[in-house]
């Protein structure tokens, strides 16, 4: 503590006004009371495990907090009038040891990009390790080697090793190969200063030291604080069962604390009396705070107050969902494509590049020019550097003001690993890089940067996602060269991106692109494991929105609560109850106490009680459970912990990545990505399917909106529709992904009139309402679902209980007795995702293509 004290301190003189601070839990309590001034009580509170009933959260000492702190220059006693705070942040973390120092550099990264620090001096991460973490995990040399890597260098980073000399219960010459826990950071050229714990004064100059480096040289720097775990690894632990020699000795050794205490005794420097009289008054902080501590229960009115959003007050019907448009006039996208094609003067491009943008120009000729999956992507970050508003009328010349911060990062993500992005062109003869989405609107536009990144998934993935959590307006993307790589970063895949807003309410829009698809490539080409995605994801497959579990339970607390606030002995609410409620509500939500701005409040409440079909004798039980079932339904996104979609036309893939910045709610993003379908034809969209009042499309029907063959569906000299009535359809394939093609084309050649191909755009949060609506259409035809991957991954065993679950409601509420389950068609249950053999995933490909749509019983 006294080290950290000294290192913070040290930084504000030499003008660090940000440190971001990662460690794992040993001490962390400690830290955040005695460093970053979190109260005891507080501490004691959230120990006592029942805060709430509505929030998973997580141990205490894996929290984070955020403070202000100032400090005198050393050796002063008070505060200068005009001194500056120094913020300082703990970032959240699992108990993966190490994970959080990527989640820690990307943070102060990012920190340093929005301060406008180029130097590098403002902000500072400072990581707190074990000796047996430190030495053991992967992860470590990984960060460590992105200290100065362009794009991910944060001007150094000061790691501070608690050596404790132990592992758990193993012994340092079990746990490395080399003397000290530190000597991994020899590989990235950091200095490293090993001081004895025991000793707080040194510990203190060695820190001091640290900073003074790193702030001179932008470069790492290890502090090896060598000392002892005096007791077991935790409070149930006996360490003399494996150390006990060890243990003899640490019983026998005088604490840092009795150490020092006789030395200033000693020395003069302070009388036992005083330092009884520190101790005594320090234990009586505590028992106070002890005595102080409430259990903070959440009450369910607080919790409904902070998830009904106040688009639950607005006018809209209660049984609509939002939409988010996100096409722009063709205008704007005609002219951000022409940007994107232009070439500064003087500069000599490759020929395939030359040829490329002569294709790409093409695209923006008119409304019904063919746009590539490529050329899609770059429309999207060149108008998410360029708008933020849509725009609802025609412009001539540039798009609005810059909005959208837009970083891409991954391993040969510059070029694409399949040959389509090209993000960068290089002059042919001088090899100077031009970035044309930097050069959309000159001086109007926000930054865009693309990094290839070294050759890491965890230590990269952890990065950006710490880089994503500063500024929810940032578009960040990670893009693994193939998608089966992303498993290297399952760490950081599980324990932040898909659980870190249910335990620690720390949210991200960061997207992950992950190129996925059954090309005959072999089994560590093939597949990104959708499947391991959609078992992370939250939603209940065996309820709708709104009847869930947790639903009916935040639906029976609110009403309970409301009850409570209108202080009515009859069984509803009244009007004057929910007007007070409204009124706090609303005040709350605009952080307001002035009258004027709560005016509308009495129409907002007569809005709620006219959509419920309430008197004036007040809302009933049965009636706010109808409104609140239709209100979760119409924001059932907004529970989810991650989006995961697997798009099917480039028009789609604009539309999601636009709309990832649009929603009024941060959520990770997860897209799987096609790779042959980068160079393939019929994956175009026409570039109206970008325009004014498009958007993302959850589920695709045949032949309807956001169907990119759709202009493919009649006889182009009779006019005759391809596929038969709906009455007349006798099969629903659904499926997702590249796929489809692959199913359309062979329905095309076998001229089948009678099976409609339907497409899962969002896989999760599944779109019930959506599935439903289109199936119910077609009211003679059996439901199959078809997917290339083996039936043990890929999405089946996501659908197939949310397909039915819908199937049940819109068999109920059709009044038929008999549910309509979906079947299975698709490859066998396999260990391996896929086959090396390009003969055996030709037949493959073809015998389910074949089973969907050719078989009367699957």
């Amino acid at each position: 503590v006294p080290g950290l004290h000294a290192i913070m301190q040290r930084a504000v003189e030499q003008g660090v006004e940000h440190v971001q601070l990662g460690m794992a839990h040993r001490g962390r309590l400690n830290i955040l009371v005695n460093i970053l001034g979190k109260s005891p009580e507080m501490v004691f509170a959230e120990m006592d495990g029942r805060n709430s009933e509505f929030h998973v959260g997580d141990v205490k000492y894996h929290l984070g907090m955020s403070t202000a702190l100032r400090f005198p220059p050393d050796g002063a006693a008070s505060l200068p009038p005009h001194s500056h705070a120094l913020t300082v942040g703990l970032t959240p973390n699992p108990s993966h040891l190490e994970a959080v120092n990527a989640v820690v550099t990307g943070q102060v990264y990012s920190q340093q990009v929005h301060m406008g620090d180029a130097h590098k001096s403002r902000a500072m991460g400072l990581l707190i390790h074990g000796d047996a973490a430190f030495s053991g995990l992967g992860i470590t040399p990984e960060v460590m080697q992105l200290s100065k890597v362009p794009g991910y260098s944060t001007g150094g980073t000061v790691h501070i090793i608690v050596n404790n000399q132990i592992g758990f219960t193993t012994d340092p010459k079990r746990a490395r190969s080399t003397p000290y826990p530190s000597d991994i950071a020899k590989a990235a050229g950091a200095p490293i200063f090993h001081v004895n714990a025991d000793d707080p004064e040194a510990v203190v100059r060695v820190c001091k030291l640290a900073v003074d480096y790193r702030q001179r040289f932008r470069n790492d720097v290890v502090v090896d604080l060598v000392g002892y775990r005096r007791n077991g690894h935790n409070e149930q632990d006996d360490p003399t069962l494996t150390q006990p020699t060890s243990y003899r000795k640490i019983r026998s050794h005088p604490t840092c604390l009795e150490k020092y205490s006789a030395k200033l005794i000693e020395e003069g420097s302070v009388t036992a009396a005083q330092y009884d009289l520190w101790r005594q008054e320090a234990w009586k902080v505590w028992t106070e705070a002890f005595a102080r501590k409430q259990s903070s229960k959440e009450a369910a009115s607080h919790f409904l107050r902070s998830n009904i959003t106040g688009e639950a007050l607005g006018p809209e019907k209660a049984t609509e969902r939002p939409i988010e448009y996100t096409g722009l006039v063709l205008e704007s996208l005609q002219y951000v494509g022409r940007r994107l094609c232009a070439l500064p003067e003087h500069f000599t491009p490759h020929p395939h590049i030359q040829k490329l943008l002569e294709a790409r120009r093409k695209m923006f000729t008119d409304a019904e020019s063919r746009v590539d999956w490529a050329t899609a992507e770059q429309l999207a970050f060149g108008t998410l550097l360029c708008h933020h508003e849509r725009e609802d009328t025609v412009v001539a010349g540039p798009p609005s003001v810059p909005h959208v911060h837009v970083r891409l990062s991954g391993q040969d993500c510059s070029r694409g690993t399949f040959n389509q992005r090209h993000a960068v062109f290089y002059d042919q003869v001088t090899n100077k890089p031009h970035v044309p989405l930097q050069h959309v609107l000159p001086g109007h536009q926000d930054e865009f940067q693309v990094w290839d990144s070294p050759l890491s998934e965890a230590g990269v993935l952890g990065f950006e996602y710490g880089y994503s959590l500063l500024n929810p307006t940032t578009a960040v993307m990670w893009e693994a060269q193939f998608g089966d790589f992303a498993n290297n970063a399952q760490v950081v895949i599980d324990q932040f991106i898909a659980s870190a807003e249910e335990k620690w309410g720390q949210t991200s829009r960061l997207v992950l692109l992950l190129p996925h698809g059954y090309d005959g490539q072999g089994p560590d080409h093939s597949s990104a494991r959708m499947e391991r995605f959609l078992q992370l994801c939250n939603d209940d497959p065996d309820t709708l929105p709104g009847t869930a579990p947790k639903h009916r339970k935040l639906i029976e607390s609110g009403y309970r609560a409301l009850r409570a606030a209108s202080n009515s002995d009859d069984a509803s609410i009244s009007r004057n109850g929910l007007l007070s409620f409204l009124h706090d509500f609303l005040a709350d939500s605009l952080n307001t106490k002035g009258d004027e701005d709560l005016e509308g409040v009495p129409a907002i409440m007569d809005n709620l009680f006219n959509q419920m079909g309430a008197g004036e004798e007040g809302i009933t039980e049965k009636q706010w459970e109808r409104f609140m079932v239709q209100y979760i339904r119409r924001h059932f996104e907004k529970d989810a912990n991650m989006f995961v979609v697997n798009v099917t036309t480039p028009a789609q893939y604009f539309h999601v990545l636009r709309m990832q910045m649009r929603r009024p709610f941060c959520k990770p993003l997860v897209v799987f990505t096609p790779k042959w379908l980068l160079h393939h034809r019929p994956c175009t969209s026409a570039l109206k399917d970008f325009s004014t009042s498009a958007f993302f499309t959850r589920v695709i029907d045949d032949g309807k909106f956001s169907d990119n063959t759709r202009h493919l569906s009649h006889h182009p000299q009779t006019g005759e529709p391809y596929l038969l009535d709906a009455p007349a359809i006798r099969r629903v394939v659904m499926c997702t992904g590249q796929v489809y093609y692959r199913l359309s084309q062979l329905r095309r050649s076998r001229k089948i009139r009678d099976i409609v191909l339907v497409r899962l755009e969002m896989i999760a949060p599944f779109p019930h309402d959506r599935v439903t609506s289109i199936v119910s259409e077609y009211k003679n035809a059996d439901l199959v679902w078809c997917q290339e991957e083996p039936k043990n991954m890929g999405a089946w065993a996501y659908v197939q209980p949310r397909i039915n679950t819908a199937m049940r409601s819109m068999c109920e509420s059709m009044g038929t007795g008999m549910v309509r389950e979906v079947q299975y068609v698709g490859r066998a249950a396999s260990a391996a995702t896929a086959t090396a053999s390009p003969e055996i995933h030709a037949a493959e490909m073809l015998d389910l293509a074949e089973n969907a749509l050719m078989l009367d019983d699957v």
